[in-house]
């Protein structure tokens, strides 16, 4: 068995060698990478987000949201809005998409990240990420 000494030497070699190196942070973990709702950046927290709803008649909607946490835990919660009547509307997109549907109007739902900013910080007077979604 080492000796305390010992352990603590260990110990702190191995803070001070990992210290200072940045960890690669995972910025999608979608099993179909080329199918990524966001394009591969499925895991970004504190963005603004742009979903374009385009129909099968040529006609087009416009929905900007906001994730303070990673932008793919608010997409499944998207899908349970689009797939569960009870919870048809708990949005405006989840509104419009039960709306064509009752209309039988066929339509594809394109994301994309638009900003990225700090979300809510205790103690603060306003969040950030707020701010951003109105502009």
């Amino acid at each position: 068995m080492p000796s305390m000494g010992v352990i603590l030497k260990n110990h702190n070699k191995s803070v001070l060698e990992t210290e200072g190196q940045e960890e690669a942070v995972r910025q999608c973990n979608c099993r179909d990478k080329p199918n990524c709702p966001l394009q591969g950046h499925c895991l970004t927290t504190s963005s603004i987000y742009q979903a374009d709803v385009l129909t099968e008649d040529g006609g087009s909607h416009t929905y900007f949201g906001l994730a303070e946490k990673d932008f793919k835990a608010r997409w499944s919660n998207r899908g349970r809005s689009f797939g569960t009547e009870r919870c048809e509307s708990e949005t405006e997109l989840s509104k419009l998409i039960w709306e064509l549907g009752s209309k039988s109007i066929q339509c594809e739902i394109e994301w994309r990240a638009v900003a990225g900013c700090g979300g809510c910080r205790p103690g603060s007077e306003h969040c950030s990420l707020c701010l951003a979604e109105g502009l």
